[in-house]
C-alpha cells in the first residue's frame, strides 16, 4: 500500500505499533515497531489475517471488538494478547478508527504496566489480609492477656484484704489462690515471651547459641514439661521412638522451645482419651522429628496459614482454645534459622502430624554464636 511521503515518515518513525487492515481483517501495512515489540518483519505480517496473531483465548472477543468498528467507527481501550515471533505473548492496548474500507489502528505494549498493576493489586490484597489478621490477633491477644491478669488481680485482692478472715480453712483457700496467681502469671509470661521472640526474630536480633547435644534428651525434657497438661487433659503421650544417632549442632533453648510448643499444641487440640506419638530418627545427614496427635485436625485450606504470624487458622477454634497464634510462626522461623524445614499434614477429626528436620551439623553463619 502506497502512502504519501509525510505519512510514510510518520508511519515509520512512530514508537507505537501502527497497522492498517482491510474490511476482511487482513493486515495491509505495519510499521517497524512491530519488529521491535513482537519480532516480526513487515513482510511476515502484511497480507496475513490479523486474528491469526492473537492469543486463542482472546480471538472471539477480539473479533467482536473489530466488528464494533464498523458501527462505532472509533473504538479505544481494547487490550488483547498478541503472539511474538518467539511464541511468547505481549499485551497490546488498541485504539482503532475506520475510514472508508480501511481500519487504522495504533497500539501500545502494556505488558509491563499490566504486570505492575497485578502486583499492586496482589500487594494491596496481601496488606489488607495482614491488616485483618493483625486486628484479629490484637483482639484475641487483648482477651488472652486480660484473662490471666483478671485472675491475678482478683485473687491477689482477696489475699491482700483477707476477705476470708484468718482461719486455717481461709489460709488453705489463700494458698489455692496463690497457686492460681502463679499459674496465671506463668501463662501471661509465655504469651509475652512468644511476642518478644517473634519480634526479635523479625528484627534480626535473635542470636543462636550453637552447642552439640542429643536431641532425644531435649525431647524427654520437653515431655516432662507438658506431661502435667497431658494428664489434666487425659491425653496419653507414648514413649519416644528414636532411631540412629540424633545428636545435632543447634541452639538447645530454641529447639526445646520448638518441641515444647509442638507438644503443647498436640495436647491442647487432642480430646481426652487421645494419644500423642513422637518419633526422632537420623537420615541423610539430618535429624527428623515427627509429632503426631489424634486431635481435631486442621482444615486443608488453613494448613499453610497456621505457620504465618498473626494467623490462627479457624477463628472459632482460636477463641475456644486460646493462645496468641504465634507459636507455630516462631517454630517455623527457629527451625529455618537452623537451616531446617517444618511442615504439617492434617485431617479434620483425625489428627495432625507436624514434621521438622534439622541438619546434624550447623553451617549457617548469620546470627550464630558457637559454644567455646
Amino acid at each position: 500500500m502506497a502512502l504519501t511521503p509525510d505519512f510514510e515518515t510518520f508511519f515509520s518513525a512512530s514508537l507505537d505499533l501502527l497497522v492498517i487492515r482491510d474490511a476482511g481483517l487482513k493486515i495491509v501495512k505495519v510499521n517497524q515497531a512491530w519488529e521491535r515489540v513482537l519480532g516480526y518483519k513487515a513482510e511476515e505480517l502484511e497480507g496475513q489475517p490479523m486474528l491469526s496473531f492473537i492469543h486463542p483465548d482472546d480471538v472471539a472477543a477480539s473479533h467482536s471488538q473489530m466488528q464494533r468498528i464498523e458501527t462505532e467507527r472509533d473504538v479505544k481501550g481494547i487490550i488483547n494478547r498478541y503472539r511474538c515471533r518467539d511464541g511468547s505473548y505481549r499485551y497490546l492496548e488498541w485504539r482503532a478508527r475506520q475510514e472508508g474500507d480501511l481500519v487504522y489502528g495504533i497500539a501500545r505494549d502494556v505488558t509491563e504496566r499490566l504486570a505492575i498493576e497485578a502486583e499492586m493489586v496482589e500487594a494491596k490484597a496481601a496488606v489488607e489480609a495482614a491488616s485483618r489478621a493483625k486486628s484479629e490477633f490484637l483482639a484475641n491477644m487483648s482477651h488472652e492477656l486480660r484473662t490471666p491478669l483478671n485472675a491475678i488481680l482478683g485473687f491477689s485482692e482477696i489475699i491482700r484484704d483477707s476477705v476470708l478472715d484468718d482461719t486455717p480453712s481461709a489460709w488453705a483457700k489463700y494458698r489455692e489462690y496463690a497457686g492460681s496467681i502463679y499459674s496465671s502469671g506463668t501463662h501471661l509470661l509465655s504469651l509475652i515471651s512468644e511476642v518478644l521472640d517473634l519480634s526479635k526474630i523479625e528484627s534480626g536480633g535473635y542470636q543462636l547459641h550453637i552447642d552439640r547435644f542429643d536431641l532425644q534428651m531435649i525431647i524427654q525434657d520437653s515431655l516432662m514439661l507438658v506431661s502435667p497438661q497431658a494428664e489434666r487433659a487425659k491425653v496419653s503421650i507414648l514413649p519416644v521412638d528414636v532411631e540412629g544417632d540424633v545428636t545435632v549442632d543447634a541452639d538447645m533453648r530454641a529447639i526445646k522451645q520448638v518441641i515444647v510448643n509442638l507438644l503443647a499444641n498436640a495436647v491442647k487440640f487432642t480430646p481426652g482419651g487421645g494419644e500423642i506419638k513422637v518419633r526422632c530418627r537420623e537420615e541423610d545427614g539430618a535429624v527428623h522429628v515427627k509429632v503426631q496427635d489424634s486431635g481435631i485436625g486442621i482444615a486443608a485450606e488453613l494448613q499453610e496459614s497456621v505457620f504465618e504470624a498473626f494467623h490462627q487458622g479457624d477463628a472459632k477454634v482460636a477463641r475456644q482454645f486460646g493462645g496468641t497464634g504465634l507459636g507455630l510462626s516462631v517454630c517455623r522461623r527457629l527451625v529455618e534459622m537452623h537451616g531446617g524445614r517444618i511442615w504439617l499434614e492434617s485431617k479434620q477429626n483425625t489428627g495432625t502430624t507436624v514434621f521438622f528436620h534439622l541438619p546434624k551439623r550447623h553451617s549457617a553463619t548469620a546470627n550464630v554464636e558457637h559454644a567455646a
